[in-house]
């Protein structure tokens, strides 16, 4: 039987369709997927002109949760005022769990996750869906190898205890790290949602951006930590919402969870297991489930936002209690994603709004928003949650950002430049305009970000210049006791410069067009009207080219997976060197409440002072007096 649809849309088609026989070339997909005319291109654009723009009811939807937004930082900034900097930066350390866990999830769930990921679904396949899972053995890492330690040092800021463990200067050159990898990332996190709203209402992103950052600037810099808090449960309540009703009503309109899983299935996107070892490989089991669950344990067990939030509540108890439902929400959050991208690409099976002959969709970034109107054109009200709830996860993720690196930047630099003492009130201002003057920054670095590649593979890369130097900073002095400040700081500095060469070398490849990344195969031979399609799905060609095989420094051809963990390696094997050349650290004399339980436990001082506990305990009990002793009655035989 062959299927024959008429002229409507491609997206009508497939929802209605679930097989069909082979009725077209199986070359179809090696040259060309439609006929080279301007004629077939035309006709294939022009069965996707649908009218998909935001509704009143979208409209009223997103302005309300940005007012609601707005309104929080009004009531903590006005009503319940912060005005010392453990209140603004920690919540005044009486948090509860519940909204804290929800900021964390949120935090780390920008727009990128319910953009970047769906797309790399639907063009690459389910690989870095893995991500999702090794949360769960990264949170017990994190629970009790990083929080006991934080916990006990209370400190303000998690580049505090660099100070504590070597000395000013690797603090600095942390602060730094931190500081300039938030700086190049927070614009990608922005530039995310501008990119969803301008593909569903048409305004300009140089005009959305500004508006957004300006929202988020406000409620941040006025209402503090529990601003921030507050608002980004708020905003994880309305991205879970939106998330369940998009999947929900594409699922439905599919046919069925079945549909899913086959044309999943046919199409390749189906992929957890690909044991290829190569470090050149673009998404693996290796790269996905080693390289990046290290960066998850580093990003949330010493990450300068994480700690800080997890310091906002009393107990270490609670503390570790939500890290538990930080695991969870990431891992629900990323099914989201990844079912969002599997259910895009069976709506678009017969015919991909990506290809150029098409010419609906320009950027793999914009096909959630695409999806999402094209959905919700029966449901007022739905395409303007979704891109509300998306612009929820990057404010969010903007707000922790503001607030951590305001605090960072005042009490690591600004502060040592004031001549005199000022009070915490005062403090608490001087922090609110250092967040004013990072937003401005974060609005004129989108001019930038546009003119980038995916996004998803952008913010990765980006934050692979700095956290590899930083998140090593870190795991040197947690976990290396025998390294000393002049190790700690060459090795940052070795990582920082390694990591720029690598990064640079590798997006300038690509930007030459010398590293590419083929995407998995769609079909358009289901876009024109009347079009007849078949059950076969095209594979790749033989001939197609492979990033290991790319004319490059082998370094350039690495994985941006790799990136992190890479710097994370060139700066403790430095640092190890430089630290064995310069003598080393005193294990005599380190202290145990400055290193991971994990470490503490076998340094000399924590045994001696065991020791000396398990002493005075028995002194004590040889000093009672012999009448306190009762005698044991024997028993009778």
């Amino acid at each position: 039987m062959s299927i024959t649809f008429p002229a409507t849309t491609a997206t009508a088609y497939a929802a209605s369709t679930t097989t069909a026989t082979t009725t077209a070339s199986t070359a179809m997909y090696a040259s060309s997927p439609l006929p080279d005319t301007v004629t077939a291109s035309a006709e294939a654009s022009a069965s996707f002109k649908m009218d998909l723009t935001f509704h009143p009811a979208d409209y009223t939807l997103f302005i309300l949760m940005m007012l609601l937004s707005a309104l929080i930082g009004v009531y903590y900034g006005c009503y319940k005022r912060q005005n010392s900097v453990s209140e603004y930066l920690h919540g005044g350390k009486t948090m509860s769990v519940l909204p804290v866990a929800m900021s964390l999830i949120s935090s780390n769930v920008s727009g990128i996750t319910m953009l970047a990921v769906p797309a790399e679904m639907y063009l690459f396949g389910t690989q870095f869906a893995l991500l999702g899972i090794m949360v769960f053995p990264a949170i017990i890492v994190v629970m009790y190898w990083f929080l006991p330690m934080f916990f006990n040092l209370q400190c303000n800021s998690s580049f505090e205890y660099l100070e504590l463990r070597f000395d000013r200067r690797v603090r600095q050159l942390g602060s730094f790290l931190f500081a300039l990898g938030q700086l190049l990332y927070m614009p990608v996190v922005i530039y995310v949602p501008c990119l969803a709203l301008n593909q569903v209402s048409g305004v300009s992103i140089h005009l959305i951006s500004p508006i957004a950052c300006l929202i988020c600037i406000f409620y941040t810099t006025l209402g503090g930590v529990k601003a921030v808090i507050w608002t980004d449960a708020l905003q994880l309540f309305l991205l879970a919402l939106a998330s369940m009703a998009v999947i929900l009503l594409g699922i439905v309109r599919l046919g069925g969870l079945g549909v899913l899983l086959e044309r999943s299935l046919q199409g390749g996107r189906i992929e957890l297991f690909n044991m290829d070892p190569s470090p050149y490989a673009r998404c693996t089991f290796w790269n996905v489930g080693v390289g990046a669950c290290i960066t998850i344990v580093l990003n949330l067990g010493a990450g300068p936002s994480s700690v800080q939030r997890f310091l906002s509540v009393s107990t270490l108890r609670e503390a570790r209690l939500t890290s538990l439902y930080v695991a969870i929400g990431y891992f629900v959050t990323k099914v989201f994603s990844v079912v969002t991208g599997l259910v895009i690409f069976a709506s678009y099976f017969y015919c991909d709004p990506l290809d150029k002959s098409v010419g609906v969709v320009k950027k793999g970034d914009q096909l959630v928003p695409y999806f999402v109107m094209d959905v919700g054109r029966d449901y007022p009200g739905l395409s303007g949650l979704f891109v509300a709830g998306v612009f929820s996860a990057a404010l969010s993720t903007l707000s922790g950002g503001l607030n951590t690196l305001s605090g960072t930047l005042y009490t690591d630099f600004i502060e040592k430049f004031i001549p005199h003492k000022v009070s915490d009130e005062r403090a608490s201002v001087h922090m609110k305009i250092v967040s004013l003057a990072i937003g401005a920054f974060c609005v004129g670095m989108i001019f930038v970000v546009e003119h980038l590649g995916p996004v998803l593979q952008v913010a990765i890369s980006f934050m692979g210049i700095t956290a590899g130097a930083a998140y090593g900073l870190f795991a040197l002095g947690m976990f290396f006791p025998t390294v000393n400040s002049k190790g700690a700081l060459v090795g940052a500095f070795s990582c920082l410069v390694f990591m720029i060469i690598t990064v640079g070398g590798n997006s300038l490849a690509m930007y030459r067009g010398q590293l590419t990344y083929p995407h998995l195969p769609t079909r358009t031979d289901g876009c024109l009207p009347n079009a007849t399609v078949s059950d076969y799905f095209p594979t790749l060609p033989p001939d197609t080219p492979s990033p290991k095989d790319a004319d490059l420094f082998p370094l350039f051809k690495v994985s941006y997976l790799y990136f992190s963990v890479l710097g994370m390696a060139v700066t403790t094997v430095v640092a190890l060197i430089v630290s064995a050349c310069t003598g080393g650290n005193d294990l005599e004399k380190a202290d145990p409440d400055l290193f991971s339980p994990a470490v503490a436990r076998f340094l000399p001082r924590s045994r001696k002072q065991k020791q000396q506990a398990a002493d005075a305990a028995a002194a004590a009990a040889a000093s009672l007096p012999m009448k306190e002793y009762k005698a044991v009655p024997v028993a009778e035989k």
